[in-house]
């Protein structure tokens, strides 16, 4: 059964530096338990919103109100409800319009008719709800061309409980929701109050559940998007025919009696708006056929949508997409497919999309020119030096010190910016050390910096007592490692570490390390490197109380230890760019306190999780896709973490979304495949989604 929805209109041809201003009200949920809850009230309010937002209306001028605000959002009580209309009064000009939108109860008490917010009783009506003479009274003083009035209150009798046959309009409430504005200064021309009811008297407003509005409202917002327009406007008149073809279409369908019925006394046809460039979607599917839902979409919003070569029309899809520009709407859809979508003049293309880069191997060519005033080690004689260390002690701020092809076994100190740079092919040029760090770099200013470009670098660790691994960086400085191979051997040892300075990663491999590869307390920036069989591990990166930024970096191998974890966060901000993890382990990301921010990566596959947010931690995932996660994809434990999915696909996960008391999450145009379940959700976890997609695979395997 649907509620009614009421527009009253002023659509008058308002001038081009005109504002409009927007109260949207929907109320499904009442402090008194004995009102009826009501089920897409608040979905009401936010699209028609939506709507006008769409037409160029700003935040100033757009007020919502809801009975569980998200957002900017305010609680829809009668204070609140007032407040905004008097702050309509208080800046609306003689050329402004008001758009004033009530979902919820409304009842005729005694004579008197009222509007239920939040905060009203059942049996204290007069005391708690709001009476329309207090809306008029609000705007008496309203000096604006036109007010529209959209008001979702037919149901007569609000008790919890009661059958559908309390809820027809009444003649008194239907007199009553058209309240009586009072006439502006002297000689000031009067706006227009015109009435658009989503029935007639005797007639019940009915829900759809396949759209999440009311049949009125479904049809109200294609007509203010554009489906009414005539010669670029939407008109009171067109409109009004537009919603009444529709809705009597559906009626006779339906077999349900439903008119919209026009109260416009002064029977003159304005100017209501200019649709959006691009339509609003708002539509729910069940497993259905891929083409038939974009058919549909096209359909109902006069779009042209080609599907192209490679996607599959047959696969079956469900899920919900509420008030979305159709461009996006499509993009929501298709992600879980493999499949984008490209708009050229007005012409939507649905193609393949463009897999994420993996990372490129490090370059084989030749290395950098060597500097004219280079110091040359040459492990066989033939060059200045033949251990790096006797060059470091000869060598002046900013050398460059070049170390032809050889093994080098050897522990460096590095007290001062110089680079470090392989004479000879990729791999040629081994440094390593029998115990503590090959490469300790320490007393770099700030301002200065240590490079370290073309080897193979490795450590032999003897025991856990022994600090020690590939490379450390312990001074403020920058260090920058470039087209290396590192690894380490031993008994679970750091094989890079950065302790509160700087640090530059490009095109590097950390293969076969037994410990943590890269440790991080301090800044660093990884680009195009590959953390490959990290035995042994708890971590293959490990960031805490950091700041790092890992660019098309790829995560792979196994790492044996059962707790294994391929990144783990814990503290300052950690950024990640087109990666992917491919790794074999228990968990892929593990995020503690502080913020991981995760844009357009992949996981390609986990033993168990994916991600697990905990200790207060927060994460952002945002066009980015998991794949192969036999238990969670996202899990929120019950400590306060919070989770921002977005954008994002989601395949063969046991659970996609679990948050736990405590946690919260907000999941929005997601698609997901092939889930054992979507949301696992705690009493006392909150869990936000909207826009997300389902999709179903075919019951035959097809060629």
């Amino acid at each position: 059964m649907r509620r009614l929805i009421l527009l009253a209109g002023v659509l008058a041809a308002l001038p081009a530096g005109a504002a409009t201003f927007v109260v949207a009200a929907g109320v499904e949920r009442y402090d008194d338990p004995r009102i009826a809850v009501l089920q897409y009230a608040a979905a009401d309010a936010r699209a028609v919103a939506a709507v006008f937002r769409a037409t160029g209306c700003t935040s100033q001028t757009v007020t919502v109100l809801t009975s569980q605000p998200q957002g900017a959002e305010r609680q829809a009580s009668r204070s609140n409800l007032l407040a905004a209309l008097e702050a309509v009064v208080e800046h609306a000009g003689p050329d402004d319009k008001l758009i004033f939108f009530f979902a919820g109860h409304g009842v005729e008490e005694a004579g008197e008719q009222y509007l239920l917010t939040t905060d009203a009783r059942r049996s204290l009506i007069t005391e708690t709800a709001l009476p329309l003479r207090l809306v008029a009274k609000a705007l008496g003083g309203l000096q604006a061309a036109g007010t529209v009035f959209l008001i979702d209150a037919c149901r007569n009798d609000p008790q919890a409980g009661r059958a559908d046959a309390d809820a027809a309009l009444t003649d008194g409430l239907a007199r009553g929701l058209r309240p009586a504005l009072a006439a502006g200064p002297p000689g000031a021309p009067r706006g227009l109050v015109a009435t658009l009811l989503a029935c007639d008297v005797g007639q019940r407003a009915w829900e759809d559940p396949e759209t999440g509005h009311g049949v009125f409202t479904t049809y109200l917002l294609r007509g203010l998007q554009g489906a009414a327009a005539q010669a670029g406007t939407v008109t009171l008149s067109s409109l009004t025919q537009y919603v009444q073809d529709q809705i009597g279409a559906w009626a006779a369908r339906a077999k349900r009696p439903q008119r919209p019925r026009l109260l416009n006394p002064d029977g003159r046809d304005l100017v209501l708006l200019v649709p959006p460039a691009e339509p609003l979607v708002s539509l729910s599917f069940a497993n259905r056929p891929l083409a038939e839902v974009i058919q549909e979409l096209a359909t109902q919003y006069n779009a042209q949508v080609v599907l192209g070569p490679g996607a599959d029309g047959r696969l079956l899809v469900s899920g919900r997409l509420e008030n979305q520009p159709l461009g996006s709407a499509l993009k929501a859809l298709l992600a879980a497919l493999g499949l984008q979508v490209r708009r050229e003049a007005g012409l939507y293309h649905i193609e393949a999309a463009t897999a994420i880069r993996p990372a490129p191997p490090p370059p084989t060519g030749p290395p950098a020119a060597r500097p004219a005033s280079a110091l040359v080690v040459a492990a066989d004689g033939s060059g200045q030096f033949t251990t790096i260390t006797a060059a470091l002690g000869k060598a002046r701020l900013g050398a460059t010190i070049l170390i032809r092809p050889g093994t080098y076994d050897e522990q460096l100190v590095l007290t001062k910016p110089v680079t470090l740079q392989a004479d000879g092919p990729p791999g040629e040029v081994h440094l390593t050390s029998r115990g503590g760090w090959t490469i300790l770099v320490q007393q770099v200013r700030q301002e200065q910096e240590v490079v370290i470009r073309g080897f193979r670098l490795t450590a032999r660790v003897a025991s856990t007592d022994d600090n020690g691994g590939a490379l450390a960086a312990r001074s403020p400085g920058l260090v920058k490692l470039e087209d290396c191979t590192v690894s380490v051997t031993g008994p679970r040892q750091r094989t890079f570490g950065v302790s509160g300075g700087r640090a530059e990663l490009h095109r590097t491999e950390f293969v076969d390390c037994v410990g943590t590869a890269v440790s991080l307390s301090g800044e660093l920036l990884a680009e195009d490197c590959l953390f490959d069989t990290i035995d042994g591990s708890l971590a293959a990166v490990y960031v805490t109380r950091a700041s790092s930024r890992f660019v098309r970096c790829r995560w792979t191998g196994e790492i044996a230890n059962p707790d294994g974890v391929a990144l783990r966060h814990e503290g300052g901000t950690t950024i990640l760019e087109d990666c992917i993890f491919d790794t074999w382990c228990a968990l892929q990301v593990m995020v503690g306190p502080g913020t991981l921010e995760a844009t357009r990566c992949q996981i390609t596959q986990s033993k168990a999780d994916a991600f697990l947010v905990s200790g207060g931690g927060r994460l952002s995932f945002v066009e980015g896709s998991i794949a192969s996660v036999p238990s969670h994809a996202f899990w929120c434990i019950p400590d306060g973490g919070s989770l921002d999915l977005r954008n994002s696909r989601i395949n063969g996960a046991a659970v996609a979304v679990t948050v736990e008391d405590g946690s919260s999450a907000e999941v929005q145009d997601c698609t997901f495949t092939a889930c054992g379940q979507v949301y696992c959700h705690e009493p006392l976890g909150r869990l936000t989604e909207r826009n997300n997609v389902v999709v179903a695979a075919p019951a035959v395997q097809r060629p």
